[in-house]
């Protein structure tokens, strides 16, 4: 082999190594695009408490629930039963729908079924549905992050995944009887 060619061929290869980390780069870390100290904070749903009119939870058929808030502003549980809500346990449960964290956004073609199935996100674990009168928005939520600091969702008809905190999806993942005020309708 030619003594010339060998540190030419040797800058070749660094070159290619560069070029292929270069366009993997956006695919892993790029596309993630966290909120920074002191930003206003990124929210999964654009809502405010205020404008929700039903709230439903959706864990899987025997597990789910639907809250709604009457003409006078009072909330109740309509399905599966029609009673009165507990009124601290619905303030926390709209603080955090109102709040709903984006740790960080994965901009992800919404075909990228692969992503999803990753994610957890094709078989979800917990879907939220938010009503207003502007209609109605849904979130699904999917796996814990590998760290296990957060957990993947996204709302459906956009191409977004987002990163959430463990703490708000424990709150919306909360059974039934929590929401439950013991009082019957009469």
């Amino acid at each position: 082999m030619n003594r010339k060619a060998t540190p030419i061929l040797l800058l070749a290869m660094v070159a290619m190594i560069v070029l292929a980390v270069a366009t993997e780069w956006p695919r892993s870390s790029a596309s993630t695009v966290a909120t920074r100290a002191g930003a206003p904070s990124a929210r999964v749903l654009n809502v405010n408490q205020g404008d929700l009119l039903r709230i439903r939870v959706k864990r899987d058929y025997w597990n789910s629930y639907t809250l709604a808030r009457s003409p006078e502003g009072a909330w109740r549980l309509t399905d599966p039963s029609d009673e009165p809500a507990s009124e601290s346990a619905v303030r926390t449960l709209l603080a955090t729908v109102e709040s709903l964290p984006a740790v960080s956004i994965i901009d992800l073609p919404s075909d990228d079924s692969e992503r999803h199935r990753q994610y957890g996100l094709w078989s979800p674990s917990l879907e939220l549905t938010v009503s207003t009168s502007e209609g109605d928005q849904t979130v699904t939520f999917g796996t814990q992050t590998a760290d296990n600091k957060g957990v993947y969702c996204a709302r459906i008809g956009q191409d977004k995944v987002y990163v959430t905190t463990p703490e708000a999806v424990q709150v919306l993942s909360q059974d039934l009887n929590v929401y439950r005020s013991g009082k019957t309708s009469p």
